[in-house]
């Protein structure tokens, strides 16, 4: 790996085994490539670096906020099973569909707005179905799924062309 990433003007000094993975190959604990969460995962040590690139250790613990004009629903996780009442975000580092089964809704979003941990990215709604399920995830898209109260929560809310804030 060290090999393949070494370049002119990019040496390559040292590395860090990067997680823990289950036996399907996915990791366990939370992962984050250019601001964009891989994984959720609550209380597991995480190294990372701030904006101003100052490493840390530290437990990590993930919460958010999806918010629709004046309305707001808890974000349960990201690339995560989608439990009862959850609403969970789905990215292409999950694969090509969301794997749900069908007691929910689900949205394919395009994001307006870089991705940025511990801020928020807005997206525009593409399409909202409510019933869908297992929806495919587009190259660049990521897809909200919802379930229970949380499915109500879109229902309510969700219309093509409409901004989300994702915090």
């Amino acid at each position: 790996m060290a090999a393949r990433n070494d370049a002119n003007g990019h040496r390559i000094v040292g590395g860090t085994n990067g997680d823990f993975y289950a036996g399907d190959g996915s990791p366990i604990g939370t992962q984050i490539i250019n601001g964009e969460i891989l994984k959720s995962y609550n209380d597991w040590q995480t190294i990372g670096f701030d904006v101003n690139k100052q490493p840390m250790i530290a437990n990590v613990n993930f919460s958010g906020q999806v918010i629709v004009g004046d309305s707001g629903n808890a974000l349960n996780g990201v690339n995560d099973v989608r439990s009862s009442n959850h609403l969970t975000l789905y990215n292409n580092f999950f694969g090509n569909t969301t794997a749900t089964n069908v007691y929910g809704s689900e949205a394919l979003l395009t994001p307006i707005s870089e991705w940025l941990v511990n801020d928020t990215v807005i997206c525009v709604i593409d399409n909202f179905v409510q019933g869908q399920n297992n929806s495919v995830i587009p190259n660049g898209k990521v897809v909200l799924s919802g379930h229970g109260t949380s499915e109500n929560f879109m229902i309510n809310n969700f219309t093509a062309g409409d901004t989300v804030k994702m915090i």
